[in-house]
């Protein structure tokens, strides 16, 4: 038991509202903490149980978890604090009902009045528990009026009704829903609309009370009468519609018969009146989350469509095939039947069309189409002054006859335009086109087709540079591969000349030395042998001249092959620095073009190079490799290591011990270049050339020195 006027149960029962600790005031959760310590309680709710507006009680809802009701669940506790009113009713109808017949078992006139009434209130009680599950079986607004509409006209004896709904902008009442009204030769009322002041169906609303002709004063009957009259019917009755305790609209049921309802049957109009505001409020909860729904589930495709972008700025492997996808993308997430992509040239004076997206083949302008902007004003404006461009066909002014034509040789109705625009430049423009004539876009389509755009143009500009680097990279490899043939015409002149000329000339100089020496009488053993250390320093000079000469061009590799020019390299290499290199080769290696032997030679001669002046290695190994269409070349060491990784990056020749150069040359013939190597446990070069194709595969033919 609970006091009204000091506990919370009776402040919601005062109050009419729903309660909720998580909404109470510290002076009011005082009074409940007792209850909430020993019952370990952290959640409590009061619904104030009503019934025709008539107080009745609470329903009390506590939880030992902490629960807290979001405007949508407090609205429908009240609905359900109504329900329980309307039960308790009911069950209180019943039981005097029950009792009333055992008061009436005296007289059989008694009990079968009582009986008739007892069969009449079990006929309310059917109707209200089938319009309790109509409200709950469906969704739908206007199955579940018409339905409720059904059985009430069936129950009170009315052929026709309707249910108006309060617009609270204008003050008027708009029928939403009506049922039999052509078997009873009315005219349709859906839509009608019926004013708050001023009409019976107002006054119904306002007062919130059942309204019948037969209850009417002698001034409302008359007037009643003139509607009667006007709408070819002899009775009606008004129910107000109301959901958990705010009016919402009235249910109108019509006869042409005379029809009085008895008071018993006012209670069981206002319960039906109340189970229609259930229905509607019903709607109204699932409409707004249907809207919630439906709002998640755009932005949830348009998240996906932008993430499609970005991956196809990603993939595409060139800006034609990205404007492809973008095009089918943007054209599927707006249902367009065409979508376009428009980039201005260089003259900023026609557009062409990159790329084109449609369902049918009508009109299908050719890809590379050049457009003359000044004969198309809005897309002139979107590609030049970075406007947007909407228009439907009926509204189209304005329009040159080439914008006119383009509409009529496609079909299309309705586009919007909108430009691509990166940083301040405006390099053309995206088309989406409908072939209804009434499609409209939203503003938020707009927006959302802007982003889209935006973000289209960054990538066309990526590409834009990606080209450009791509292009100079390819400037560049041609100048080193000039470059590098250049140098190897000059060392092969530089050497030529050297062995041609100096070295003739040297060899000249020492048959003069050794002519001086043999003429020189025996008494001469001091400037005989100053002649012999001359001699001697020629000869050196000889050799270390031919040395230089067949760094610079080994004439070897012209005279008998890469693979002895390699052996004999590696072997005088292991013979002047004492590091053994150990040389295989497999393969056909003839087959090598001039360009792949002169490019594995200076390879070779690099890495060693290397090997020597950086590795402190003990050893080295090299392994030449033809197979199909691919050479492949290992360097390797036992030496200290490098950083492979900090080496590869470098874009210093200086600094990165001569990787550079080997990168640079195997990348001319489109090979590249891979370092394995780990701190004191040695580097491995592996370079791959591939072979031009048409040529014949290796044959087995393999050679090892040491």
């Amino acid at each position: 038991t609970f006091q009204v006027q000091q506990s919370l149960t009776g402040q919601c029962f005062k109050s009419g509202k729903v309660i909720s600790y998580d909404k109470l005031s510290t002076e009011q959760r005082q009074r409940v903490h007792k209850l909430f310590y020993h019952k370990r309680l952290k959640a409590l709710t009061c619904i104030p149980v009503t019934a025709k507006d008539k107080k009745m009680g609470v329903l009390s809802l506590v939880s030992r978890k902490e629960v807290k009701l979001d405007p949508i669940l407090e609205r429908m506790a009240s609905a359900i604090g109504n329900q329980v009113g309307m039960a308790i009713e009911n069950a209180s109808v019943h039981q005097a009902l029950k009792r009333e017949q055992k008061a009436l078992e005296k007289g059989n006139r008694e009990l079968l009045e009582k009986g008739n009434q007892l069969r009449q209130s079990y006929t309310e009680l059917r109707l209200l528990n089938e319009i309790s599950g109509v409200v709950s079986s469906s969704l739908n607004l206007d199955k579940v009026l018409r339905s409720i509409m059904r059985e009430t006209c069936k129950v009170l004896g009315f052929e026709t009704a309707g249910i108006f709904f309060h617009n609270p902008e204008e003050e008027v009442l708009e029928c939403i829903s009506t049922y039999n009204l052509r078997k009873a030769g009315i005219s349709s009322f859906k839509g009608v609309l019926l004013p708050v002041d001023g009409s019976l169906a107002g006054w119904c609303f306002q007062r919130g009370c059942v309204i019948a002709h037969d209850k009417l004063s002698p001034k409302e009957r008359k007037r009643a009468h003139h509607i009667l009259d006007r709408l070819k019917v002899k009775s009606f009755v008004h129910i107000p519609v109301a959901s958990t305790g705010e009016k919402v609209g009235v249910l109108i049921l019509t006869s042409r018969e005379d029809i009085r309802l008895p008071p018993s049957q006012e209670s069981l109009a206002s319960a039906i009146g109340n189970q229609v505001g259930v229905a509607i409020e019903n709607a109204r909860l699932h409409q707004s989350t249907s809207q919630q729904a439906e709002k998640l589930t755009n932005w949830n495709k348009r998240l996906t469509t932008f993430l499609s972008v970005s991956q196809a700025a990603v993939e595409s492997v060139d800006l034609d095939s990205f404007l492809d996808e973008i095009t089918k993308l943007v054209a599927e997430s707006f249902a367009a039947d065409r979508c376009s992509v428009v980039l201005v040239d260089q003259s900023r004076v026609f557009g062409v069309v990159r790329a084109l997206h449609l369902k049918g083949s009508k009109g299908l302008p050719q890809l590379g189409r050049k457009v003359k902007l000044a004969d198309h004003p809005h897309l002139s404006r979107v590609c030049l002054e970075g406007t947007i461009e909407m228009f439907n066909l009926p509204t189209l002014k304005g329009a040159t006859k080439a914008e006119r034509q383009q509409i009529v040789d496609t079909g299309m109705k309705s586009c919007v335009v909108v430009p691509l625009k990166h940083e301040k430049s405006n390099l053309g423009g995206l088309t989406i086109w409908q072939a209804k004539p009434d499609r409209e876009y939203t503003q938020e389509e707009v927006n959302f087709l802007v982003a889209i755009a935006n973000q289209v143009a960054t990538a066309i500009k990526k590409y834009e540079l990606a080209a450009e680097v791509q292009q100079k990279r390819k400037n560049l490899e041609r100048l080193s591969s000039e470059m590098i043939q250049l140098q190897e015409k000059e060392r092969k002149a530089i050497a030529g000349e050297l062995h041609d000329s100096v070295g003739q000339s040297l060899t000249a100089m020492r048959m003069n030395l050794d002519f001086a020496e043999n003429s020189l009488p025996p008494g001469r053993k001091e400037l005989k042998s100053r002649i012999r250390q001359t001699s001697k320093l020629v000869a050196d000079t000889m050799e270390e001249i031919r040395t230089i000469g067949q760094k610079l061009r080994p004439t070897m590799l012209d005279d008998l092959g890469l693979i002895p020019t390699l052996r004999s390299f590696t072997k005088d290499f292991s013979q002047q620095l004492s590091i053994p290199v150990h040389f295989s080769s497999r393969g056909d290696t003839e087959r090598l073009g001039p360009d792949v032997k002169i490019t594995i030679y200076r390879i070779i001669q690099e890495g060693l190079n290397n090997i020597a002046k950086h590795s402190k290695a003990t050893q080295a190994g090299i392994s030449l490799q033809v197979k199909g269409r691919v050479c492949s070349l290992e360097i390797k060491d036992d030496g200290i290591g490098i950083e492979a990784e900090k080496v590869l990056k470098s874009t210093d020749a200086r600094r990165g011990f001569g990787v550079f150069n080997i990168r640079e040359r195997a990348s001319l013939l489109g090979g590249k270049l891979e370092i394995l190597s780990d701190k004191g446990k040695g580097t491995t070069l592996l370079v791959t050339i591939p072979l031009p194709e048409g040529e014949p595969d290796e044959q087995s033919q393999s050679s090892i020195s040491r």
